[in-house]
């Protein structure tokens, strides 16, 4: 993950005069530790960035999960008539 934050290079930052990153109101500071090296991380962030690149993500990801839930109802249609068939044989399914 990168820092979303372009200060000092920022429309906002510019228009408002801000003389540091951390008086901007978009400005998000965010820490954690890494979990493979146990390092302290920081990542400064413009919210309405990190935002609209999550919303962007979520999207990508739901995609996936329709596309995938597309193919796995293709492959069972040829069971559903098979189903039917058996049913009608065995007199459970009344038309």
């Amino acid at each position: 993950m990168q820092d979303t934050c372009d200060f000092p290079s920022c429309a906002v930052a510019k228009r408002l005069r801000f003389k540091s990153a951390g008086q901007c109101f978009n400005n998000v500071q965010n820490v954690w530790l890494d979990s493979k090296t146990g390092q302290k991380k920081e990542i400064s962030d413009c919210a309405p960035k990190r935002t609209m690149m999550m919303v962007m993500d979520l999207s990508n990801r739901l995609t996936g999960v329709q596309q995938s839930q597309e193919q796995q109802r293709n492959v069972l249609k040829p069971l559903e008539e098979l189903a039917r068939i058996t049913m009608e044989e065995h007199k459970l399914l009344r038309s």
